[in-house]
């Protein structure tokens, strides 16, 4: 058959025709769809992914590669390489008290209140002159209504209540801006050296350096919650929120020190975890995630395994109430199961009575922004891996069921949370010991940048299921 080529008469059709063809050449080099399969996928979900995946700024460095300041870092005792955990909890305490400390630093000859009114002086004045005196009138008068302050407060006094109103929510930048951008810069390592020279370790008891960590971690978080709700009763009603949202972050933390203390043989440390989740507003977790999670992981039945497809926010609600029902019908003792209600309950009470209904709603926002930041870590861990039945029965659970992560920086401060296949394999293993596994499926970001994309499912999807593609066709 012969091909008849016509040839451009103008630079019109000339322009057209390459055009056409820039179209044709994408086309060709655009992957393919393959069709998803029954891989998980809930609620029915059917929608198709290409086997693409897109390299993340993390990714430049392999797994175990560390940069010269991670291997400095590497150099401290043992125990003081994970001190970020702690040393993060006090050193926010000014941001999260800074209507305490704030006027501390004033007296101390830094008015910062003083300077920012007198920049916010000469910016007004620079706009007022472009004809919009009215508009900044009314926007300082919202300003003052949202801040509790008088009509026509000085603009120093305005920026102190800013102040202390947004200074509690320094701990939220710095573990969703700092910690990975530290990560960036410090790179990863999986623990190779620390993790038993490949022979597994399966007791937790001595340690007692490392359990220093948790402890101190723990009785910080236990002490700041109280004092924290003592702060909010004489707080407008916005530094209230940004209060519980900072303690909150600090919560985020305080369910991976619960976690390793909830696995410890001691049953000081358990007695400990129960409380720590008491104050976290969560204490069925200590026995839902020994029975239910660890037994059945990577499996449609386990509420905290995310399946391929399903978004965040149906998880959410998945996880929270089927492990709590779940739990009311395997906890046979009627009394454990009613301290699950009355722990969070006299707590919350306590303060209701103590410091009045603002204290309260701390406990619960903290304890909410908690306990939605274990959720997102839970989504993140399991997502779309899913053990296979050989005769009726499930395999075992192996380095193929979990994503793990050696991002530095992130793991000192959640004691290698993210190194989490190896907990699922040897639950006993202290969290110093754990290892990741290089030939397991690996996230491409550290769990922070991890958990703002869980928060838009299209691009979680568009991410993470692409590698669950490449996963299944071998090519990791």
């Amino acid at each position: 058959m012969r091909t008849v080529v016509r040839r451009p008469s103008s630079a019109g059709s000339r322009a057209a025709e390459a055009r056409a063809a820039r179209r044709a050449a994408r086309a060709a080099t655009r992957p393919r769809p393959r069709p998803r399969g029954n891989s998980g996928s809930g609620g029915g979900r059917n929608t198709s992914s290409a086997i693409w995946a897109l390299t993340s700024p993390w990714e430049r460095k392999q797994p175990g590669e560390l940069a010269p300041a991670g291997k400095f870092w590497l150099e401290l005792p043992e125990p003081v390489r994970y001190a970020p955990l702690v040393f993060v909890q006090l050193g926010f305490l000014p941001f999260l008290f800074s209507y305490a400390f704030l006027p501390g630093v004033v007296r101390a000859g830094f008015d910062l209140p003083a300077l920012l009114a007198t920049v916010t002086a000469w910016a007004w004045a620079k706009v007022s002159s472009l004809g919009a005196p009215a508009f900044l009138g009314r926007l300082g008068s919202l300003a003052c209504r949202a801040l509790e302050l008088p009509a026509g407060s000085p603009t120093d006094v305005m920026w102190g209540r800013i102040l202390h109103t947004t200074l509690p929510l320094m701990p939220v930048l710095y573990f969703f801006a700092v910690v990975p951008a530290l990560d960036l810069f410090i790179g990863r390592d999986g623990n190779k050296d620390k993790a038993g020279n490949g022979k597994p370790t399966t007791s937790r008891r001595g340690h007692s350096e490392f359990r220093v960590v948790l402890w101190a971690s723990a009785i910080i978080y236990i002490t700041m919650l109280p004092l924290s709700c003592a702060a909010a009763a004489a707080q407008p009603l916005l530094a209230t929120i940004t209060i519980g949202v900072g303690l909150g972050m600090y919560g985020a933390s305080q369910f991976a020190v619960a976690h390793e203390l909830l696995h410890s043989p001691l049953p000081k440390d358990r007695s400990l975890s129960w409380l720590l989740l008491v104050y976290l507003f969560y204490p069925h977790y200590e026995r839902s995630h020994r029975l239910i999670h660890h037994v059945r992981v990577g499996t449609p039945e386990d509420p905290s395994t995310a399946r391929r497809g399903q978004g965040f926010y149906n998880f959410f609600v998945r996880s929270v109430v089927e492990n709590w029902t779940e739990m009311q019908k395997i906890e046979e003792r009627a009394l454990v199961r009613a301290s699950w209600i009355a722990g969070p309950s006299l707590l919350g009470l306590s303060l209701l009575a103590a410091l009045g209904p603002k204290a309260l709603g701390v406990y619960l926002l903290a304890s909410f922004v908690s306990v939605l930041s274990l959720e997102l870590v839970n989504y993140i861990e399991h997502y779309g891996l899913l053990r296979k039945k050989v005769n009726g029965k499930y395999e075992q659970v192996g380095k193929a069921h979990s994503w793990n992560a050696d991002f530095f920086w992130t793991n000192m401060h959640i004691i290698n949370l993210q190194l989490h296949g190896d907990h699922h394999l040897h639950a006993l293993k202290p969290y110093q010991r754990l290892e990741n596994f290089e030939d397991g499926p690996q996230l491409p970001a550290p769990y922070p940048v991890m958990m703002l994309l869980a928060l838009v499912p299209a691009l979680w999807f568009r991410v993470m299921d692409a590698r669950l593609d490449r996963l299944e066709a071998g090519t990791s």
